[in-house]
């Protein structure tokens, strides 16, 4: 127990420093490149930890159930306080930050489409993070998304810019953005750059209607007018 202990507590002060850093704001010299990478450090620690805290929350619940067996309440009750402390260590809180993008099709016309989009992060009106041509699958009758990890950092407006379309015709039916498990783009106001026909059913607002299907006609989607450069800027919420 005694060395499974101690490769517990290593990983975990790993983890600590990991979540530490990636609750910090971007400092204002850092490189993109920089921040993307850290992004991916991160998350690899935590995919690591994953299998251990498993392992370790198995054996406290184990432990647990054979001090209350031995009638040891003050054992039990101890060994009940790791059981919760181990629920709030940054290893459980820490979720990777992630882009949700929901494409649409149009309902049972199934001619409009996004295949490929520029995804920025903007905080205080400077851009901080960007990958461009992320590609989505597009395909009739069906709702597909795609989700794109990203750094945490301080963020209060979220860019889409379409680059690839069906046909010329292009569109998405929700963009979320998942912070602390909260997806702090729900509800948020949008700006897009124009609507197809200017029509109101196929509003900017719709990108952020929690409504990810694009099944029904009319409804829960963004239409951007035919054979333009568009794209939606989403203010987030605070978690």
């Amino acid at each position: 127990m005694k060395n499974f202990s101690a490769r517990w507590l290593l990983l975990i002060g790993v983890t600590w420093i990991a979540g530490s850093a990636n609750a910090q704001t971007l400092s204002p010299g850092e490189p993109t490149d920089l921040v993307s990478a850290r992004a991916r450090y991160e998350e690899e620690i935590l995919k690591a930890a994953k299998p251990v805290k498993v392992q370790y929350a198995a054996y406290l619940e184990t432990l647990k159930e054979s001090l209350d067996a031995k009638r040891d309440a003050a054992g039990a009750a101890e060994v009940q306080k790791e059981i919760a402390s181990l629920r709030l260590l940054p290893i459980d809180a820490l979720h990777p930050v992630r882009v949700v993008v929901w494409n649409q099709h149009n309902s049972g016309f199934n001619d409009r489409g996004t295949q490929s989009f520029n995804l920025a992060i903007v905080s205080g009106g400077k851009e901080v993070w960007r990958q461009n041509d992320i590609k989505i699958p597009w395909e009739a009758g069906e709702d597909t998304n795609v989700t794109i990890n990203v750094p945490s950092v301080q963020a209060d407006l979220l860019r889409v810019e379409i680059v690839g379309t069906v046909q010329g015709h292009g569109g998405l039916a929700e963009i979320e953005y998942w912070k602390e498990d909260k997806n702090v783009a729900k509800k948020g106001r949008v700006t897009v750059s124009g609507v197809w026909e200017n029509h109101g059913q196929f509003t900017g607002d719709r990108l952020t209607d929690g409504i990810t299907t694009s099944k029904e006609h009319a409804t829960g989607y963004w239409l951007a007018p035919d054979n333009e450069t568009a794209w939606a800027e989403i203010h987030l919420r605070q978690p």
